[in-house]
């Protein structure tokens, strides 16, 4: 996914939530701006169409290279079950112990924040592993499904036809500011380019309510056993994993506050009697994932 930081030119028209039983739509991308720009601009007005014009091409390229992502992720929506499990074999869980335990984690930081919870944004939701833990874990809130693949998100609808809202995400979130009380993202940011990554830690703290809470998951590029089944999985052959350090400094430049780190999943299937201690372990950058979270202020 690419994201241009062009100006005022530049008009997105996304579409919106996708309710229960609607087929999915197009969206609209233009480009709006002068058509004339002046070959030695000489004033601040010319620099400003000169500006204009560069932001037209920057759509433009925004444009195909959105097209091309979007596209991938389709290609790999019906096979990426599979694939996440042959990747994470070599820790003796299925896809679902995964799946479960970001939202029993997300559930433990909001009960110590103290934090109310009717709305949830789950930010590139994929094909809807989390929407059965969700429901278990956070039964009275609606959930939003936000992904850019239609494909992912048709195949939501259809493994979980009482998911609640499914929306999808062109180059920007299509909601109102202040639509969510938590907005998450599991195993998300390591798909999209560095230098886009503060432009949507942004829009999630847009559309993230005063003093609401943004929680992130991602794969520890420290440990190595995680480095291995990132490589052997197709999905992740674009993949660059993140430091948890570096995370944290966008989650700061995009407006959030006191982010926080924890490392999680240190021990194996074969090892689980031991996974009561993780608890203690959440400052050892070992952990095979990592969940960084920070609050929106009031």
């Amino acid at each position: 996914m690419k994201v241009s930081s062009a100006g005022p030119s530049i008009t997105f028209l996304s579409i919106g939530y996708l309710g229960k039983g609607q087929d999915m739509s197009s969206a609209a991308l233009e480009c709006a701006g002068p058509s004339k720009v002046a070959a030695r601009p000489t004033t601040a007005r010319d620099q400003l169409y000169r500006v204009e014009n560069s932001a037209r091409q920057n759509c433009a390229d925004l444009a195909r290279d959105f097209d091309m992502d979007k596209a991938e992720f389709d290609r790999f929506a019906d096979e990426y079950q599979d694939q996440h499990r042959q990747s994470i074999s070599i820790t003796g869980e299925f896809p679902e112990y995964f799946s479960e335990y970001k939202i029993r984690k997300l559930k433990k930081i909001i009960t110590h924040n103290n934090l109310t919870v009717f709305t949830i944004c789950d930010f590139g939701s994929g094909i809807g592993n989390s929407i059965p833990f969700f429901q278990k874990h956070f039964p009275n809130a609606v959930l939003t499904s936000a992904d850019v693949s239609q494909r992912s998100l048709e195949l939501s609808r259809v493994h979980y036809p009482s998911a609640d809202h499914l929306l999808v995400i062109e180059n920007n979130i299509p909601v109102k500011d202040y639509s969510f009380d938590v907005t998450f993202s599991a195993c998300v940011f390591h798909h999209i380019p560095s230098a886009e990554h503060v432009f949507w830690l942004r829009e999630l703290h847009r559309v993230t309510r005063p003093g609401g809470l943004i929680a992130i998951f991602e794969h520890n590029a420290l440990n190595p056993l995680t480095v291995r089944a990132v490589n052997s999985c197709p999905f992740d052959v674009n993949a660059k994993l993140i430091l948890a350090t570096d995370l944290l400094r966008r989650l700061l430049d995009a407006g959030w506050t006191a982010p926080t780190v924890q490392y999680n999943v240190f021990f194996p299937r074969a090892l689980a009697l031991l996974r009561p201690a993780e608890k203690y372990l959440h400052w050892l950058p070992l952990g095979a994932q990592y969940v960084v979270f920070a609050r929106k202020g009031s």
